[in-house]
């Protein structure tokens, strides 16, 4: 099980995630999505169409 955990808190956590340039991608169903937000200003398709927001 993969884990994406900040200040303690498990952000996202799947069974497998995909691996891009040594980053890993969770797929959007295992996100957490009351500690993220979308961005308005940069939006990209990483991995296997997952897609990848940054704040």
């Amino acid at each position: 099980m993969m884990r994406a955990v900040w200040n303690g808190v498990v952000l996202a956590e799947a069974p497998r995630t995909v691996r891009v340039e040594g980053n890993h991608y969770f797929p959007p169903e295992s996100v957490r999505r009351e500690y993220v937000a979308e961005s308005p200003t940069s939006r990209c398709v990483c991995g296997r169409g997952w897609p990848a927001t940054t704040r």
